[in-house]
């Protein structure tokens, strides 16, 4: 088996604010009201593809909405293959070919039980601002692709990197504002 280097869109989070303290310690639970929600994860995250539900603590949680999945998914994959051209890791087609292509529902509805999508659970991305501002989103994602193995079992930077690159890139497909990396297996 192994670790292997991943690509996928985010299907649904969780997120909750804190301030103050050091990292670890003493840091309080901020609640937020949802137009602060959506401000703050707009730098990361575009909520509008994503049915938003505020909790009573004053956090926020998201479902992508599976039409813009739906819609959006194929040219989605034209553009990464655009992206890493001829002599890209065929791995891409494979998991378009027999996992999106086939299925309707990115919930769990209406698809056979041996042909789910995959999904994977993230760590957390971690966004803190000048303010002291920390926002932590939890994160399950839709796997895209498998890119190979890799020594490492944990990425921190790599995730919120790739994340960042694809929200503020000129890609003008919806699911780039909830790409996310991973290091699964």
């Amino acid at each position: 088996m192994g670790t292997f280097y991943t690509l996928g869109i985010i299907n649904r989070f969780g997120a909750q604010a804190t301030k103050g303290g050091s990292k670890y310690f003493g840091r309080e639970h901020l609640p937020l009201g949802e137009s602060v929600w959506k401000e703050v994860l707009n730098e990361r995250i575009d909520t509008s593809i994503f049915d938003l539900e505020m909790q009573e603590e004053g956090t926020i949680t998201g479902l992508l909405k599976n039409s813009v999945f739906q819609e959006n998914i194929n040219d989605f994959y034209e553009i990464l293959r655009e992206i890493l051209g001829e002599h890209r890791n065929g791995n891409i087609d494979h998991y378009e070919k027999d996992y999106f292509l086939h299925h309707r529902d990115i919930h769990g509805e209406d698809v056979e039980d041996d042909a789910d999508y995959p999904f994977e659970w993230a760590d957390d991305i971690r966004i803190l601002n000048k303010d002291g501002l920390e926002i932590r989103i939890e994160c399950q994602f839709i796997m895209l692709m498998l890119e190979g193995k890799v020594l490492v079992e944990e990425f921190s930077t790599d995730p919120v990197l790739i994340n960042y690159l694809f929200r503020n890139s000129n890609i003008k497909n919806p699911l780039a504002g909830a790409v996310i990396s991973q290091v699964v297996g």
